[in-house]
């Protein structure tokens, strides 16, 4: 390891300088050079103490590297090590390499725990890579090794964004195996259908939350309100944001949009004080509009043939300091 190498060509004086200097993985990392030079072979709670370091440290290409010079010296390391470096490993945006450390767990020992799993089943999800993630899935199957709530969330998470069916049969599979999902894994499905415009599943996992005991949170509620309006459901969405209120939760800036944004969608002569009472219900709970909510709003009046309402609102929206929807 060139990290070791180099710690060993210093002088001793140089590299307590330098050791106090350095972040935290470094000087545990040189400690355990000083001891090995000693002759002493570290023990896995030292090796394990350098990994966790890396790992909070973010180091990923410094954790690749300890592990691997380990290995070649036969150490014999623990999966608890291993998670470590995974950790350390998945702080980037690639999911490459703690793909390939999982993959020598695998081959060649320790056996991964359901940490293990989960950890690599986020580094995809961090890189939007929802493929590697159901790849991961198929290998864990393989090796008979049970996902958990928390696993499965991660892999839900990774398909979150355009592949509302596979979010959708991955939390189907979860029921399947006797697994309980809980209100993120439940939300996070919900998102995806919203991203798919998909309101009918939406509406039916949220519905399967309540019979199960789960209170539907603001992701979930905001979700299901947005994929009603992208459908043109806009009572349906105007029937959840009354149900938010009902049980408490304080709708926040998304929840509000998608209820405005479901009024562009009928051209029905009340719509305009649909979206003005929405916004008054905004003023007096201090949420701050958007340029996207004003924008929805001028669009449902227009729509109603309330040109002036529309054109107070612009000019409202002209004179107000708003935060800008990106």
């Amino acid at each position: 390891m060139a990290e070791l190498s180099a710690c060993k060509a210093l002088p001793s004086q140089q590299v307590r300088s330098v050791a106090r200097s350095r972040p935290t993985w470094q000087e545990e990392l040189q400690r355990f050079v000083d001891t090995w030079a000693n002759g002493e072979v570290p023990g896995i709670k030292f090796c394990t103490a350098v990994a966790a370091a890396m790992g909070r440290a973010k180091a990923t290409e410094a954790a690749w590297a300890f592990a691997e010079t380990l290995r070649r010296r036969d150490v014999d390391l623990d999966t608890f090590f291993f998670n470590n470096v995974l950790q350390a490993c998945s702080s980037s945006s690639r999911w490459e390499l703690p793909l390939a450390v999982l993959a020598k767990m695998v081959a060649r020992g320790p056996c991964p725990d359901l940490a293990s799993w989960g950890t690599v089943v986020n580094a995809c999800t961090r890189s939007a890579s929802w493929q590697q993630a159901l790849a991961v899935m198929a290998e864990m199957a393989r090796t008979r090794m049970q996902p958990n709530v928390v696993v499965y969330g991660a892999a839900i998470n990774a398909c979150a964004s355009g592949q509302w069916e596979r979010s959708l049969q991955m939390l189907l599979d979860m029921q399947g195996t006797k697994v309980l999902p809980n209100v993120v894994s439940c939300s996070a499905v919900i998102s995806a259908c919203e991203r798919g415009a998909q309101w009918v599943p939406a509406l039916e996992i949220l519905q399967q939350m309540c019979n199960a005991v789960l209170l539907p949170d603001l992701i979930a509620f905001s979700a299901s309100m947005s994929a009603c309006a992208s459908a043109g459901q806009w009572q349906r969405a105007m029937q959840l944001l009354a149900e938010m209120k009902r049980a408490h939760i304080q709708p926040n800036i998304f929840s509000y949009n998608a209820a405005v944004d479901a009024f562009t969608q009928t051209s029905e002569g009340w719509a305009w004080a649909g979206v003005l009472q929405l916004l008054s219900d905004m003023h007096e709970e201090q949420v701050q509009l958007q340029t996207e909510t004003y924008s929805s709003a001028m669009r449902a009046c227009g729509l109603a043939g309330c040109w002036a309402t529309a054109l107070l609102l612009w000019e409202q929206l002209w004179h107000s300091p708003l935060v800008v929807t990106h």
